[in-house]
């Protein structure tokens, strides 16, 4: 698209000015955005929000689920990597402490034909021979699906982990530079980043190539437990690059050209005709 037939060029400072001047916790939509996977989704956000905000209330959220105050029922989602003998007996329900009811779907060949097969059974979250996040000769890689009570060992355990990385954080990996609320730069380069935001509602456009990948079942629930959380739904969308459509602030909309991640700003229908012969001039 050539933005100069529908837009009018501004340096990244009147950008930067123009986000510092809007009111922490305003709506903005992005719409259009790519990410590495090719998923093209717009996304609803709440904008220039604090952190620090939202770990405090996940904080008191895990305490709470520890303390049983607040009891959660975490739905679990995982791949994981099975010994083809251990799942041909996998029908038959594990019967330990730590078993509980689960859903597990695989393919197999049968009369050549690749065929999806489904079981219910109970599983020992524990069994750490029969769930593995490592691919390996004789394995079979099996979705599976379960619920967990928050008083169950793996969640106590997954829960006081994260609560753990609340506490004590790893330090940053990245030193982003602050161009503006919610606006940063890595590295002194062109791209520019849109921070501090919370992701409130997202709808898919195009689905993304996300390929399968197993995960170990403590790193899984852990998973389940971020995704209830504020800060799991707290991101960082690139704002150069070309990977977005438009992005739209208090009615105004800006876009990026992807090209020499020129900003433009777009004008109402009747003023475009007079800002291109201005610039004209």
């Amino acid at each position: 698209m050539d933005y100069d037939q529908i837009a009018l060029p501004i340096p990244r400072s009147n950008l930067a000015e123009y986000l510092d001047a809007v009111k922490g916790g305003q709506f903005i939509r992005i719409f259009g955005y790519v990410n590495q996977e090719g998923e093209k989704a717009d996304y609803a956000l709440r904008f220039g929000i604090k952190y620090g905000n939202l770990k405090e209330r996940d904080v008191r959220f895990v305490q709470d689920a520890l303390a049983g105050s607040k009891p959660l029922d975490l739905h679990v989602r995982h791949n994981v990597w099975m010994p083809d003998a251990t799942l041909a007996n996998v029908a038959n329900a594990a019967t330990s402490i730590n078993a509980v009811p689960a859903t597990l779907t695989f393919k197999r060949e049968i009369a050549g034909v690749q065929t999806s097969v489904t079981i219910d059974t109970a599983i020992d979250l524990y069994d750490d021979a029969s769930f593995t996040n490592r691919k390996a000769k004789d394995r079979t890689m099996v979705a599976l699906d379960y619920r967990l009570p928050s008083s169950h060992p793996a969640a106590v355990k997954a829960l006081q982990a994260v609560l753990d990385g609340f506490l004590d954080p790893a330090p940053a990996t990245a030193d982003y530079d602050k161009q503006a609320k919610s606006l940063y730069s890595l590295d002194s380069t062109q791209r520019w980043y849109l921070r501090d935001v919370l992701v409130v509602a997202k709808r898919v456009i195009l689905a993304g190539n996300y390929q399968p990948k197993a995960s170990a079942v403590a790193t899984a629930v852990k998973d389940a437990i971020r995704r209830l959380l504020l800060t799991g739904k707290y991101r960082q969308m690139i704002l150069t690059d070309g990977q977005f459509d438009h992005v739209t602030i208090e009615g105004q909309a800006f876009l990026c050209d992807g090209i020499d991640e020129q900003f433009y700003v777009t004008l109402p229908e009747s003023m475009q005709a007079v800002a291109q012969a201005a610039m004209v001039a």
